[in-house]
């Protein structure tokens, strides 16, 4: 690469810069790797090398972004690139574990060494394997009422085999209802008496201390976890709906006995708050099949 220059002369500036950038989604995004703004090459050739781990198994395309600005006459020569290649290495890796007790839990995890590192998750658990060698900083995000767990930074030696995150939040209930203090004052301006977390305050069919745990509105009845049942589009399916909450995790089971539970489907854990609704097959004389139907939720 023939590095660009930044050129003056009495007033007069002339700007000659460039960036290189990524997309490993055919152009909806793009990563800036590089970018540069004035001549550190005195107009030499100069051989640049960008670390591309982080998009390992990816697709990507690659942009040379050229600015130049001149109000002078003569003609200035621009930036040159030559001999591009992507060189792929085998690296260590080790196992990264991130374990949580709180389904609403997120983090974000951001490597010492590689400021293009930057990997977020959440859940009760997640693992994946990334590069060895460096330092890694997991930062845990806010969740409403509960106690943030601190930041940790750790080592994966490439001996290690792995690295482990865990995040334990917690809630202060001074009055021991197994309900948040804060979530009490927000909606009640005070601490609950004894017994008083039993209340169904809006009607619904829910405690308090239920809404709580549900991430529900206690003085909304229309704000409530419940399952409903509706006729779906597909003539041979119905559909189960529910109020879903940010980070919760649901889990639709199934009897035909009120004895044993079968799983219906996968985890969901949406992203916002909103509808959910699963589609079920009906029976064959194209009615429902004769079962019973609960939802699982993990805070």
């Amino acid at each position: 690469m023939n590095a660009y220059d930044m050129y003056s002369w009495g007033e007069t500036v002339i700007l000659n810069a460039g960036e290189l950038s990524l997309t490993a989604d055919n152009g909806l995004s793009w990563v800036t790797l590089l970018s540069f703004t004035d001549d550190s090459t005195g107009g030499q050739w100069e051989e640049v090398e960008v670390d591309l781990s982080r998009w390992a198994g990816s697709t990507v395309r690659f942009q040379w972004y050229y600015n130049f600005l001149s109000i002078w006459a003569e003609q200035i020569p621009g930036w040159y690139i030559d001999d591009v290649a992507v060189r792929i290495e085998s690296s260590e890796e080790g196992e990264l574990r991130v374990v949580s007790n709180l389904s609403a839990g997120e983090w974000r995890l951001r490597s010492e060494s590689d400021p293009l590192f930057d990997l977020a998750g959440g859940g009760l658990s997640y693992s994946a394997l990334i590069p060895a060698d460096s330092e890694y900083t997991l930062v845990w995000e806010e969740v409403p009422w509960y106690v943030t767990p601190a930041a940790e930074t750790k080592v994966l030696a490439p001996t290690a085999g792995g690295v482990l995150f865990e995040g334990f939040y917690y809630f202060n209930d001074e009055n021991n209802n197994g309900i948040a203090d804060e979530w009490e004052h927000y909606f009640f301006g005070r601490l609950l008496s004894a017994g008083e977390e039993q209340i169904d305050s809006d009607g619904d069919g829910l405690s308090d201390q239920d809404e709580f745990w549900a991430g529900t509105d206690p003085l909304n009845g229309d704000s409530s976890l419940q399952l409903h049942i509706y006729a779906s589009d597909e003539a041979s399916q119905f559909e189960l709906t529910w109020l879903g909450v940010k980070g919760k995790s649901y889990q639709l089971q199934s009897s035909s006995d009120l004895k044993e539970w079968s799983d219906e489907g996968e985890i969901i854990r949406p992203s916002v708050d909103g509808e959910l609704s699963i589609p079920l097959p009906l029976g064959a004389s194209g009615a429902i099949a004769p079962r019973w139907y609960r939802l699982k939720l993990t805070p």
